[in-house]
């Protein structure tokens, strides 16, 4: 993962080497190697390095920042005098439409990336988009909507099973 002060500190090449790799991870990246990355990106295969240690947690950075901008665009659904319930559902909504074009073979590749498994990846992913998920966790019982309290492995179930 990249930390939020090194995202800020990236130089603009960086971030645009990082914005195409998402376009390019999008049609699968297990047979794709650092060096024939380097290549397709006309960069240096320092460059990369410079990014993340590995393919791997260079695809990781990559889905980390997707997930920054998720949460950002979901966080933006909220408006400020929606109930809690409303809001939670608005959020869900607009981060489902966000990843609604992951493509299967992104997903395929991903779910090989044993950093990228559901036990260790959510514990930093649930967090996304600064308060994300636990910010919404913390309107605790949803204006009394849901009946009782819920953590953030329950806002979704709260969102699934409210039929919205």
């Amino acid at each position: 993962m990249l930390a939020r002060e090194r995202e800020r500190a990236l130089t603009a090449r960086q971030r645009e080497l990082l914005d195409q790799l998402g376009g390019v991870f999008d049609g699968g990246f297990a047979d794709l190697t650092m060096a024939g990355l380097a290549a397709r990106l006309n960069c240096s295969l320092r460059t990369l390095y410079e990014l993340a240690p590995s393919r791997d947690e260079l695809v990781l950075v990559v889905v980390d920042r997707n997930l920054w901008r998720i949460g950002r665009t979901a966080a933006n659904a909220i408006a400020p005098d929606m109930a809690p319930l409303d809001a939670l559902r608005a959020y869900l909504r607009a981060a489902t439409e966000a990843v609604s074009g992951t493509t299967q073979a992104f997903a395929r590749d991903l779910a090989a990336v044993p950093a990228a498994q559901p036990a260790e990846f959510f514990l930093v992913a649930s967090d996304v988009g600064g308060d994300g998920l636990q910010g919404l966790a913390e309107l605790g019982d949803l204006g009394g909507q849901a009946g009782q309290r819920v953590g953030v492995a329950g806002v979704g179930a709260v969102f699934l099973n409210d039929g919205a």
